[in-house]
């Protein structure tokens, strides 16, 4: 219900920046390619590293078929737009969920990380409906990432529509240093 009433609000605030920002008669009508029927939605733009695993932040969000196709996620990207190290020092707790089946991404690896990579599933969105994930990342201790989470799907019934690609507005992910090995990773804290 909560969802529902999360994108009838989103619906309404879209429709009122249109009315007050009508497009110029002179500009030419939109392709279909230049319209997205998907769209990301994040639950938080910000997410702090869990007390049980240092390394390890969690961003949930939800993608969601606008069109009347059936919509295969051909690519699902994580990409770093900044990397900032931090003097925060926080101890860990104890205590860990046990999920059935998440995603996930190593920032300590590279700036760009495919996530469907490593993942046996493919995700199909039936249209007009969306699908939520919860996408486990792991970055170095000390250090807030700034990301933004790109996907593209492609219609599976109509195949000459191509593909459409959109993304997230940025996320901050923190993860302050919580064991004696981050804080010996991340050199001189006196500052």
């Amino acid at each position: 219900m909560l969802e529902v009433k999360r994108y009838r609000t989103y619906l309404y605030e879209s429709l009122a920046s249109l009315l007050a920002n009508p497009p110029s008669p002179s500009s030419a009508p939109p392709s279909p390619m230049s319209v997205i029927p998907v769209r990301l939605h994040l639950y938080r733009t910000e997410a702090e590293a869990l007390n049980y695993s240092p390394r390890t932040a969690l961003v949930r969000f939800s993608i969601t078929n606008l069109s009347d196709d059936l919509l295969k996620l051909v690519s699902l990207i994580v990409r770093v737009l900044a990397k900032n190290a931090k003097r925060r020092f926080r101890l860990p707790a104890v205590g860990a969920p046990h999920d059935e089946y998440k995603l996930s991404a190593d920032l300590s690896v590279g700036n760009v990380v495919e996530i469907l990579d490593d993942v046996r599933h493919q995700f199909i969105l039936k249209p007009r409906e969306s699908d939520a994930f919860s996408l486990a990342l792991f970055g170095n201790e000390g250090y807030e990432y700034k990301i933004i989470i790109v996907c593209a799907l492609e219609s599976i019934e109509h195949q000459e529509r191509g593909r459409w690609t959109t993304e997230t507005q940025p996320i901050t992910i923190s993860y302050p240093i919580r064991t004696v090995e981050g804080y010996r990773d991340h050199g001189n804290l006196s500052d």
